[in-house]
């Protein structure tokens, strides 16, 4: 099995995609899996979706991509900023792209199998986050069959293992925005801590053996930082200059 470059939550930051894709060229990885959320952000979303289309690799939808099918009310939105600045050909490609992909032994989703706007390794109450229980995992994937599944969503990048199942779950973390805060289901944050754009590569090495590496690129994040700024989306550009939220 040749090696698998797994990338998630682009979030328009093509300063950073530009980045870990020469990462993965230098690495000669030449499969690709990206699992959503790619053109929902303040930054670049046109040169985000130009570039993304010059590459071969396999996409999934994620909620903030299907967020963007739904015509924005509020003029003061991200979504409504975004929509303004894509045309029918980006929402079409939206529209059409699947919300899971199976290949055999990895299954990918952006959030859970079942619903992109939900964390599989987090669960969030009005109490905080928390890390869901092997036994709580191992219920929300009986269905899959697939002994590694690979999601995105919370923006941590890491990896678990659950007995229960025989599961191995792997969050291969944000190329584009490091922290984030979401006011649903409750308001919370999710922060990594650090401003790199950050991808997974899943290898084979030796044969039979599931390698999994977690990377972490640096980039010139004050490109984006600014980008973000110029829309007057401070939060966002605080977010990609720390890895941090002000929020809470």
């Amino acid at each position: 099995m040749m090696g698998i470059a797994v990338i998630s939550d682009i979030h328009a930051n093509v300063y950073a995609l530009k980045a870990v894709l020469r990462d993965i060229d230098n690495r000669k990885i030449e499969r690709i899996v990206s699992l959503g959320d790619v053109l929902y952000g303040p930054i670049a979303p046109v040169e985000t979706y130009r570039l993304l289309l010059s590459r071969r690799m396999k996409h999934i939808r994620g909620n903030s991509d299907r967020g963007l099918l739904i015509e924005a009310g509020d003029k003061e939105s991200t979504k409504y900023l975004v929509r303004n600045m894509l045309h029918r050909d980006h929402l079409n490609w939206i529209n059409g792209l699947p919300t899971t992909h199976s290949s055999s032994p990895f299954f990918f989703c952006h959030g859970t199998p079942y619903a992109d706007n939900t964390y599989l390794l987090y669960d969030v109450r009005n109490s905080g986050v928390r890390e869901r229980t092997d036994e709580e995992l191992a219920e929300i994937l009986s269905c899959i069959s697939e002994p590694y599944v690979i999601c995105g969503h919370s923006h941590l990048p890491g990896t678990k293992i659950i007995s229960k199942g025989n599961k191995t779950i792997i969050n291969v973390g944000s190329v584009g925005l490091p922290a984030i805060f979401d006011h649903k289901p409750f308001p919370h944050k999710m922060e990594s801590g650090n401003n790199n754009a950050k991808y997974t590569i899943i290898e084979e090495d030796p044969p039979g053996s599931i390698v999994i590496k977690h990377v972490e690129v640096p980039y010139s994040f004050e490109k984006a930082a600014s980008k973000a700024d110029s829309f007057d989306r401070g939060d966002w550009a605080y977010h990609i200059r720390t890895g941090r939220t002000r929020e809470l």
